[in-house]
């Protein structure tokens, strides 16, 4: 068997214990065939860390069957599916069985060292990129692993980030001068930065939407005007403000916040009201580009959220709900909204935490920037 070190290539032995000398001394051995490693945990003395320990970025092994056989066994214990181990360039690679998941890397640092053996790429536990015996995608969710049929990838999956807007989120913006508390919008924030910025280090597309209306309010209703009107200070739509004229297109109040604003590539759709897909171009947008799985963050859990996932559930769409990637006025409105998706089985989704999201993705451009896309993810159904 053979891998490619760092500085050229290193013949790795059979799954047998064996010391770093050993195979420092054998690097020049006859090549082998990759898929000669067994399916199962090697049978050796090598010394590995405890069963007890999950395998973590960066732990040490004496051995490359140390690694392999301690990594085998954690799998087993966690019933996670493998395949076999196999040479990719520099590493040996474990994936799931039958599917094109990579679960572990192992690399030959410096085969002078005593210690030549690292476990390298991250782990799925410490990025929710592992399999159960439950059906459903790398995203650990509820009320299911999403996607449902595994099909994350740049070509079928995107982030929606929902009305992240100055007047919603600003001091002296809309929300504000209606009595509402805008903290809950404001905290959510640096969350949604990370996400932003895994996915578009992964190479996945990005929309975000603005709710308002054209200057002339012709896209206003009466009741919604009336309903703007509503609260204490007397002010609605259309009123002017200290970031202009409330929820009006082209005014400052209107944009996306700068810590999210949109990058060249990123399509913005301006809704007059909550759904994303009412009287807009959104839906005619995600079949060109072949989308059928959306992240979905943003502002408010149970307005313009619940209502842009519903429609798109209805649509046909998967939809994961980022539940503390998004926020409403009151908590226990925030909390009803994201159990209610869940519901029946996942009626209109399922629910995530932005730290398994965020962490599958962040894996992804970390193999994407290695040059590693070919074994990054599950692949889509024909």
């Amino acid at each position: 068997m053979s891998s490619t070190g760092l500085d050229g290539p290193v013949a790795l032995p059979p799954d047998t214990s064996q010391s770093a000398s050993s195979l420092h001394n054998n690097i020049h051995s006859a090549h082998l065939p990759p898929n000669n490693f067994p399916s199962h945990p090697p049978q050796d003395d090598a010394s590995s860390e405890s069963p007890a320990e999950s395998p973590k970025v960066g732990m040490a092994y004496e051995s490359m069957a140390a690694a392999k056989k301690h990594i085998t066994e954690w799998c087993a214990r966690e019933r996670i599916p493998y395949s076999v181990w196999k040479a990719d360039r520099r590493c040996w690679v474990l994936t799931c069985k039958d599917k094109n998941n990579c679960l572990f890397r192992l690399r030959v640092k410096n085969v002078d060292r005593p210690i030549i053996s690292i476990l390298e790429a991250h782990t799925c536990s410490s990025l929710s990129f592992r399999r159960t015996a439950q059906t459903g995608g790398p995203i650990k969710a509820t009320p299911y692993n999403w996607p449902h049929d595994a099909s994350l990838a740049p070509n079928t999956t995107a982030l929606v980030l929902v009305d992240m807007q100055q007047d919603f989120c600003r001091p002296g913006g809309f929300l504000e001068h209606q009595g509402e508390d805008i903290s809950p919008f404001g905290k959510i924030i640096p969350s949604l930065v990370r996400l932003l910025q895994a996915f578009r280090g992964a190479g996945f597309p990005v929309y975000h939407t603005r709710e308002g209306h054209r200057e002339d309010l012709t896209t206003l209703s009466s009741r919604e005007a009336f309903r703007s009107q509503n609260n204490t200070s007397g002010l609605g739509i259309g009123y002017p403000g200290p970031l202009g004229r409330f929820m009006v297109r082209g005014e400052e109040g209107h944009d996306i916040i700068p810590e999210l604003y949109p990058v060249p590539g990123e399509p913005i759709i301006d809704k007059p009201g909550r759904g994303a897909f009412s009287y807009t171009d959104f839906e005619l947008l995600l079949r060109n580009k072949g989308v059928q799985n959306l992240v979905i963050a943003g502002i408010a859990t149970d307005v313009s959220i619940s209502s842009t996932i519903r429609e798109a559930t209805d649509r046909g769409f998967d939809c994961l709900l980022v539940e503390d990637g998004c926020a409403a006025k009151d908590a226990k409105l925030h909390k009803a909204a994201c159990e209610v998706i869940a519901l029946g089985g996942g009626a209109f989704g399922a629910t995530a935490k932005l730290n398994h999201v965020a962490g599958q993705l962040e894996y992804v451009a970390h193999e994407r920037r290695n040059g590693l896309e070919h074994s990054m993810m599950p692949r889509a159904p024909m």
